[in-house]
This record gives structure tokens, sequence and C-alpha cells, in this order.
């Protein structure tokens, strides 16, 4: 919730004539680091909006709505805490929730499970897909977890060092990965529920 921070890199990726929003994962996982949860989640919003639409306004029933759809039924009472009264989990969801509130056509997805217990990841990663899903979105997510963007994604690409070194389908990828690095990732990280 260091959205402040950010605030002043305007926080928006440019593809071709395109400005997609984009929310670094230190905005939403900083729990812990009390100069990055001053704000209650209805001031970093308000925050959110203001510098990524370029202050249009929004509804407060439409944000209620979106955190019903990522199961946060209790939204006037999420809105008014702060991000270290929320578990690990809820921020997760309340991110997601957050990114979608301007109906961007992509999201990106840095990180989205970092900092997770393996059963929350696996809800976040299927709450992401079934919303964004849903809203006709495009997730890009970003991770070093490559089985937990197996989980969702419909093609992967692989990097090591800057380069794609491998892209493909999901099924092709996991199962008859060509590059030697696909396999060391592979081979490292633990199974997502």
């Amino acid at each position: 919730y260091g959205v402040l921070h950010y605030a002043a890199q305007k926080g928006n990726v440019k593809a071709g004539f395109m400005h997609i929003p984009y929310l670094p994962s230190q905005v939403v996982n900083k729990p812990d680091q009390p100069s990055m949860a001053v704000e209650t989640v209805r001031a970093t919003l308000e925050t959110i909006v203001h510098v990524l639409a370029h202050g249009e306004s929004y509804e407060i029933a439409r944000v209620i709505d979106m955190l019903k759809l990522v199961h946060l039924n209790d939204g006037e009472r999420i809105l008014q805490s702060y991000p270290f009264q929320l578990s690990g989990g809820m921020q997760q969801r309340l991110a997601i929730a957050l990114s979608l509130i301007l109906k961007p056509s992509i999201v990106f997805a840095d990180e989205p499970t970092s900092a997770l217990d393996m059963l929350v990841q696996a809800s976040v990663l299927d709450l992401l897909k079934e919303v964004t899903q849903a809203l006709g979105a495009t997730v890009i997510i970003v991770t070093h977890n490559i089985k937990a963007a197996a989980r969702i994604a419909n093609s992967i690409g692989v990097m090591n060092k800057g380069q794609l070194v491998e892209v493909g389908s999901t099924e092709e990828v996991m199962a008859f990965p060509k590059d030697e690095y696909t396999r060391i990732l592979l081979d490292s990280v633990m199974k997502v529920v």
C-alpha cells in the first residue's frame, strides 16, 4: 500500500498506443512496513484512481461490488481498514479488486503470490483467473514460480537474464521443456496445490 511512493512515477506502462495500468507488487506487499501502511484502504483507492485515471471519479458502489467479486463481502469495513489489519490473502484479493476497478483490458500481476502460504497462493491464483475471465481482461503474470503461472496461464514465456528462452502453450512447456533453464525452474519450485 505504498502507492504514494509510486504516485510520482505515474504507474503506467506504455504499449504502443495503449496506456496499461500497472501497480508494482511493492504497492500491495508491504504490510509489515509502517511507513507503507499509513492510509486506509479507501484513501489508497482514491490515490490509485487519481493517479491511474487522471482524476476521474469512481462510484463507491462499484468498488463494493468489485470487493464482493473477490470474496471480500464486508466492503465498508474493508475500505475503512488499514493494510496491517488485513491478512495476506485478503490483501492480495484486495489488490486484485483494486487493479480491476478501472476496467483494464490487460492486468500485469507482478509476483502476485509472493509471501503467501501454498493454500492461499492457490486460492489467489484461482481467483485472479476467475475474476479476469469474468471481466474479459487478459492477465500477464510475472513470477519466478513457473508452476504458479501454469495454474492460470494459457501460454508461458520463460526468460533468463533478460532473454526469452522458451515460449509455448502451458501444457507444452510444462510437459516438454526445451530449454535447460525451464527445466531448472520446474525442478526448483514446490507444487502449488
